[in-house]
């Protein structure tokens, strides 16, 4: 997707978080020529963002909005609109699993950067809300793993630096489910340590708010990465 254009989608995006209930309508009657496939990706990606931050009003609110546009423009949202990137995904989680070495996943996504993208994050969101479930713990464990050196490795990726900081974050909120504080802690304070540097590191966005955001994940993180232990 175009840059500019994205950029314009996550502004109206934020304009409907902050703006009053019912003005909703009007605001995207006002940006018709935004509303497109382009955008209900988009909103789908902001949405796992949110809830992997534990926002489920904007999660659930953006999740709506993505259905009924979906719906009114006839799109299918159980995936990503690009044919072949759901198998790119498993091809890079795969990749991952075997050996997650920058040397080895960086020259397959440097082949395919027409899919590093938001998209991506949409589908590893919904991959993960489909699938995730279905596996025992153990298996759980192990995904979470995957997709924590996954998001650690395409935070480093040196190219589509934006998209690639928030298919991280997406990541790192899917991880941060399977290792909650109570079952993982160690685990669940590397993730949000993790996390804290995805923000820190964030293009897209008001830069004092993802500083903020930062500043909370570090301190969770020391809930557990004590001095004392």
């Amino acid at each position: 997707m175009n840059e500019s254009r994205v950029q314009a989608y996550l502004e109206l995006i934020q304009q409907l978080l902050a703006c009053p209930g019912g003005k909703e309508p009007g605001i995207l009657q006002a940006h018709q020529e935004l509303l497109d496939a382009g955008f209900v990706e988009t909103v789908l990606a902001v949405a796992a963002q949110a809830k992997g931050q534990g926002e489920e009003n904007a999660a659930r609110f953006l999740e709506n909005l993505a259905a009924q546009l979906a719906q009114a423009l006839g799109l299918n949202t159980d995936g990503p609109q690009t044919p072949g990137v759901m198998d790119f995904l498993m091809q890079v989680l795969q990749t991952v699993q075997e050996k997650p070495d920058p040397q080895v996943l960086y020259p397959l996504l440097k082949a395919n950067l027409d899919k590093v993208n938001l998209e991506l994050a949409a589908a590893l969101q919904a991959w993960t809300d489909q699938h995730l479930s279905q596996f025992n713990p153990g298996q759980q464990r192990s995904i979470a793993a995957d997709i924590v050196n996954f998001s650690n490795l395409i935070q480093q990726f040196p190219f589509n630096r934006s998209d690639c900081v928030e298919i991280a974050i997406v990541g790192y909120g899917i991880a941060g489910q399977v290792f909650t504080h109570e079952r993982f802690p160690v685990e669940w304070a590397t993730t949000m340590n993790n996390l804290a540097n995805a923000y820190k590191n964030r293009i897209r966005g008001d830069r004092a708010e993802n500083i903020e955001q930062a500043i909370a994940a570090y301190g969770q993180a020391l809930t557990v990465m004590t001095q004392a232990a």
